[in-house]
């Protein structure tokens, strides 16, 4: 959430055999307080390396924040729910960049979003946005799309329905 100051040590580490956390999203706009065994080791001991995601105009903090800074961190556009998107605040239209859930059967994506204060169309959705859903296997679209990159589901095998709205034909592919 926005509002994390602090993450507990062992929060998402488990010390036996790692644990498998390759993409780690933070939405706070400040680093929460994290201590050295909060995340996975990054040493590659088991050929894990835990990708930090954060807010585009974060990027610094986490990059010179005690324990954020021996990771990789990357930015992300804005997290909603368990979706990615990223926003383009001139037109109020979003793209949904990466779809981060996963213990989800069935998911609609939603015709709007609202990110500090403003709403958001939900317009699009990018290349390979579902290749993490590996339990996803019902996704309905959103009335507002419009866009759907090459490659959307290219790497998810568990998708088998996809629910098309009944103007489905305006959507360019």
């Amino acid at each position: 959430g926005l509002n994390v100051s602090e993450i507990g040590n062992f929060a998402f580490y488990n010390s036996w055999d790692e644990n498998s956390i390759s993409a780690f999203y933070v939405s706070a706009v400040n680093p929460p307080v994290i201590y050295a065994n909060t995340l996975p080791s990054n040493l590659g001991d088991y050929g894990i390396k835990t990708t930090v995601f954060v807010p585009r105009n974060s990027l610094n903090l986490y990059q010179e924040a005690e324990f954020w800074k021996d990771y990789l961190i990357e930015p992300t556009g804005e997290v909603v729910d368990n979706f990615v998107f990223e926003v383009d605040n001139d037109n109020l239209e979003a793209t949904l960049i990466s779809y981060i859930g996963l213990d989800e059967e069935k998911v609609t994506i939603p015709n709007t979003i609202t990110v500090n204060g403003n709403t958001y169309n939900v317009i699009g959705i990018a290349s390979d946005a579902f290749d993490a859903a590996t339990v996803l296997e019902t996704l309905e679209f959103a009335d507002s799309i419009k866009l759907i990159d090459d490659g959307f589901i290219n790497n998810n095998s568990s998708i088998k329905n996809i629910i098309v709205p009944k103007d489905g034909d305006k959507i360019k592919i």
